[in-house]
């Protein structure tokens, strides 16, 4: 019995030392020492509208729960952000006896761009593709959702680990 507990805590003790994290708590780390991010333009190509507020939203909680920015409506900000959505998509994805869908799949392909106060670009994130299905039209719009949120979720884990 002892041996066992002594095996957990070494263990315990090797997963918190190896600098494993969770995703989605690790430290956004924006340069020059960032504090203010005014989440500034948000390009949408698609027919889904309502998708812009949904990623304000997610955007303005997600940034000061993973770092020491707030973000702000204002144009004094230290950092300008826009959300580039390359791609949005919804398919069918799987057909079954006399062409029936079974599934669809809804795709979201963006990018996140970081500007200065005079528009020069600082830096910018890789594309982050993601898909989520689902299995009727009536849950298209949360699926979309899920997708956007999953694809910045990403974005601002690029940033953890200055992928950009």
């Amino acid at each position: 019995m002892v041996m066992k507990r002594i095996f957990f805590l070494i263990m315990i003790w090797l997963v918190v030392g190896c600098g494993y994290h969770f995703a989605g708590r690790q430290v956004i780390q924006f340069p020059h020492q960032a504090r203010t991010v005014c989440i500034q333009k948000i390009v949408n190509p698609s027919v889904y509208s309502w998708l812009d507020q949904t990623i304000r939203d997610f955007l303005s909680e997600e940034i000061p729960r993973r770092s020491e920015a707030v973000v702000v409506n204002d144009t004094r900000a230290d950092l300008f952000l826009s959300v580039r959505i390359d791609y949005i998509s919804t398919s069918q994805k799987t057909k079954g006896e006399n062409d029936l869908t079974l599934n669809f799949e809804a795709k979201v392909c963006l990018e996140l761009i970081f500007k200065d106060a005079k528009g020069r670009v600082l830096f910018r994130t890789l594309p982050v593709t993601y898909a989520e299905t689902y299995a009727s039209e009536s849950e298209q719009q949360q699926a979309l959702t899920k997708a956007t949120t999953e694809c910045l979720r990403r974005s601002l884990d690029q940033l953890v680990k200055n992928e950009f």
